[in-house]
Order: structure tokens, then sequence, then C-alpha cells
């Protein structure tokens, strides 16, 4: 299946200092590109619940540049693996993702992913399936690391905040974040784990600027 994708010239979130989009752009492309295929390609129902169970990424930090304009990305979506174990059951699904921008290469992606039904998902999350509860029950974030330490500005944008713990972190879950929470959940999505691991890993690595390439995670 072909996807295709629209990137603004600059995003609000995911275009770093060195005038970049981060590789996490392109993840994000493709979790959304994966749900649409799961839905339209594989029955998948609108109900059932996504969730990653690996997933490993590369990509071409030139093609990564900002420039004046939209840019059009196409995505190439072989899946690899179809399975339901029984009509009402989980869905299991493997992907490869080949991607470019504007006709140049930008990045490939490997995801397992399974799509759970509405009862087995709230067995499996102990019945705290309300996402507006638990918005409301999150904890309030603590104050975060400087936001120049992660190469952000606004420190609305940052995910850790600091212990007495060398090279250790807590996450920040800024509920009000219009991107990384546009919408309530009943967990911590996983766009909000992989910047903290990438903030984490600018905060391991230090000052300069750092170019992540991709991303893995099992």
């Amino acid at each position: 299946h072909t996807v295709s994708a629209r990137w603004p010239a600059s995003h609000p979130f995911y275009t770093q200092r060195s005038s970049r989009f981060s590789p996490l752009l392109f993840t994000e492309t493709v979790r959304q590109a994966l749900g649409l295929l799961a839905h339209t390609a594989y029955n998948v129902p609108p109900d059932y619940r996504m969730g990653w169970d690996s997933y490993r990424s590369s990509v071409d930090p030139e093609a990564l540049r900002a420039h004046s304009g939209f840019s059009d990305v196409v995505l190439t979506v072989r899946h690899r693996s179809h399975k339901a174990r029984r009509p009402g059951g989980p869905v299991r699904l493997m992907a490869e993702v080949d991607a470019v921008r504007d006709g140049a290469y930008l990045g490939t992606a490997e995801i397992h992913y399974t799509a759970f039904p509405p009862a087995l998902y709230d067995r499996l999350r102990g019945g705290r399936t309300d996402s507006r509860t638990a918005f409301a029950e999150a904890l309030r974030p603590e104050a975060p690391v400087p936001a120049h330490l992660v190469h952000r500005v606004r420190t609305g944008d940052v995910v850790l905040s600091p212990t007495p713990e060398e090279n250790i972190w807590q996450l920040r879950t800024e509920t009000s974040h219009r991107v990384l929470f546009d919408h309530p959940h009943d967990h911590v999505p996983g766009m909000v784990l992989l910047e903290a691991a990438h903030q984490a890993s600018l905060l391991t690595v230090g000052s300069g600027e750092a170019q992540f390439t991709g991303a893995r995670f099992d």
C-alpha cells in the first residue's frame, strides 16, 4: 500500500533548533499511516486499540532538513504478517515501511503491532480505560530540566525532570501539551516515551547539535 502525507515548512514541536525535523516526525507519520491502513485495508474495527510491540527505524539526516513550503512524503507499506487468532480476538500485524520526501530517500521502519478488541484491552488495563478520569488524576508535572539542554526553546516541550541520581530523569506528563496530548489518553502515549528517550540521549551526550538518525524499542 502507498500512503501520502504532507509535512509543513515548520512543525510546532518536531522542528529542532538546527532547522531540521526530529526523526520522531517520521515515526509519527508512520504511526498515523499504520492506523489508517489497519482500519481501511485490513478491516480492523475502529474501536480496537493499537499497541506497538516493537519498532525500529532509520532516517537520512539530510532528508530531515526543513525548508520553505510544504513537502510531500510518500510511504510504501508492506504488511508481512496479518494474523487474527479467532473472530473478535486481537489482530497481530507486522509492517515494513520505505519512505521518500519530495522524491528523495527519507527512511525505513519495521513495526510489530497488535490491535486489541475493547473487552481484551479493558482486561489488560485492569479496567482503567477511562481517558478523562486518567487525565483528571494525572500527577502534576515536576519542574523540567533546562530546555536548552534538550535543544528546546519552550519549557513546556520538555518531558523530563531532574532527579538526584546521575543520568536518571523523571517523566513529565504535561497533559495540556497540544501535540503530545492532543486528546485524552488512559496511558502515557508511546510518542511521549520516545521523546523522553530522545531527550535523555541529548542529556547524556551533552552540549552540541547531536543528530539522531533512528529509533528502536522492543
